[in-house]
């Protein structure tokens, strides 16, 4: 069970001044190599991991962690703070149109507190820096992207957060011209990747040009959702390797990746492209609303967890 403060609480601890200058001592700590240490932090820099460290440690604030593991902070590559929470979902069988609605419904105030309640659970197990992917568009607008920057903003020191702004179809032509609008507009807001979900429309090539473009003009990366086939992954692999052998010179990313093929041969080759590509992959086997079915073209409904 989470047990996270109220949005107010958490956002006043966040906030509350801390000295200019400190120097604080972590006693007896267990390392992942299993010695047992202390650790001088002065001024948010580790100067000293030592049994025995040098330095002043009269001044030092110190925080008995005997009997705990002390590992470095937490990464979370693939996120989405400003959507429903697992027990908002508990029970409920998730189609994409309820799920779109979910995406797009809630109010500004609604957002905010869940990016900040999500906040506090990742820093509260260990996580300090995070990818969060948010919806804009003609349905979600910039509302859960402000949010973000104004956290982000807040949380500057505390927690790292990368911003993924992704639209949804349509995203080519002049049916996608005011989401494509609306991308442009989050980068220059702030945000620092393009996102979408090719796998989800019928011309997966052309989205993932078009989307390409806007990242090239922007000077951002591509971190696409691939969503939960294999087909969906394999569709859009020769454009996302053709994309980076022309000189893109950003990084790129698929994400929601749960299989690279339903044959072992299929999925070796599509893992070697990847990789000989410099195409970073997000696993998220379960993350989903929905899972594909073995080789099934149309993904198969799964209740969330």
């Amino acid at each position: 069970m989470w047990l996270v403060p109220s949005f107010e609480d958490t956002r006043k601890a966040v906030l509350r001044d801390s000295p200019a200058s400190y120097r604080l001592l972590l006693r007896g700590a267990r390392l992942a190599d299993s010695r047992v240490a202390d650790i001088v932090v002065a001024d948010g820099m580790i100067t000293s991991v030592s049994s025995d460290p040098t330095g002043d440690r009269s001044r030092a604030e110190v925080v008995d962690l005997s009997g705990y593991l002390l590992l470095p902070s937490l990464v979370e590559p693939h996120a989405h703070l400003s959507l429903p929470s697992a027990d908002w979902m508990k029970g409920r069988r998730m189609d994409r149109g309820s799920w779109a609605a979910a995406r797009s419904g809630p109010a500004v105030t609604d957002v905010a507190a869940r990016i900040w309640a999500g906040a506090a659970r990742y820093l509260m197990n260990g996580t300090t820096a995070i990818r969060v992917h948010v919806d804009v568009g003609q349905k979600a607008g910039m509302r859960a992207v402000e949010a973000l920057l104004d956290a982000r903003s807040s949380l500057a020191g505390i927690f790292d957060i990368q911003i993924v702004a992704a639209i949804s179809a349509p995203v080519t032509g002049l049916a996608g011209a005011t989401n494509r609008a609306l991308l442009r507009h989050a980068l220059a807001a702030g945000a620092d990747l393009v996102g979408a979900g090719p796998g989800l429309v019928n011309e997966t090539g052309r989205t993932v040009e078009s989307l390409a473009v806007v990242a090239a003009d922007a000077g951002s990366g591509l971190d696409v959702h691939v969503d939960e086939t294999a087909g969906s992954v394999l569709s859009a692999l020769p454009r996302l390797i053709a994309i980076t052998r022309a000189d893109f010179g950003h990084p790129v990313t698929v994400s929601h990746v749960a299989g690279l093929g339903t044959k072992v041969n299929q999925r070796r080759r599509a893992t070697r492209s990847l990789a000989d590509a410099g195409i970073g992959v997000v696993i998220l086997p379960r993350s989903g609303p929905v899972r594909s079915g073995p080789g099934a073209r149309t993904p198969a409904l799964r209740r969330a967890r």
